[in-house]
């Protein structure tokens, strides 16, 4: 078992060092310079050039590559072009939005899958059960993102319930819960039934 966790530990370095690779290709071709959006537009041409060379953004790629590799090892993710913000103290910020999402549609995937399961199990082979298949089957088809724009469409658009970001009361953490939740109450109906 530790070998397993060990290799799958080791696979993950390559496969984030090609994410990243991507992320700054596509950072350098996107139109916009950093120290530009940074300082603003009544920076100087020498302001900016002070600040690309602070940054390292005059680099050549693959020196900024190796560079962000380096101080990734040691902790430092740098800093967001947008607010300026240490980019480690914003993910640390909406990682706990993110557990306690992951948690509650864990939760509730939970207490509906496993009920709606065991109907299906004890009404096996009736319209009760094969709409309950259906339903699974369009659940687990259907993307979580997909079915979270569907939602924002319809209950923050059309009929104004909820709101389309923000967790600043309990209406904010509705759809992301339940969008989260729709697959995974899906399969764990699915293995109810079938066991």
């Amino acid at each position: 078992m530790i070998k397993y966790v060990i290799k799958r530990i080791l696979m993950m370095i390559p496969i984030l060092m090609g994410i990243s690779l991507i992320v700054l290709i596509f950072i350098h071709i996107a139109p916009g310079d950093p120290a530009k959006m940074i300082l603003g537009n009544e920076a100087t041409v020498e302001e900016i050039e002070e600040l690309r060379d602070k940054m390292g953004l005059n680099d050549p790629f693959f020196v900024q590559y190796f560079s962000f590799f380096k101080n990734v090892l040691h902790g430092d993710f740098g800093r967001s072009y947008s607010n300026n913000r240490v980019i480690l103290d914003e993910m640390m910020q909406r990682l706990r939005y993110t557990v306690v999402i992951a948690a509650l549609s864990t939760v509730l995937a939970v207490f509906i899958g496993i009920p709606l399961g065991i109907y299906a199990a004890t009404h096996q082979y009736t319209w009760k059960d094969n709409a309950a298949i259906a339903l699974s089957l369009a659940a687990i088809s259907m993307p979580s993102f997909w079915f979270a724009l569907l939602m924002i469409q319809l209950f923050s658009i059309k009929l104004g319930i909820l709101p389309t970001a923000g967790v600043e009361s309990w209406k904010g953490w509705v759809m992301p819960i339940i969008s989260l939740a729709l697959g995974h109450t899906a399969m764990i109906t699915r293995m109810m039934r079938s066991n």
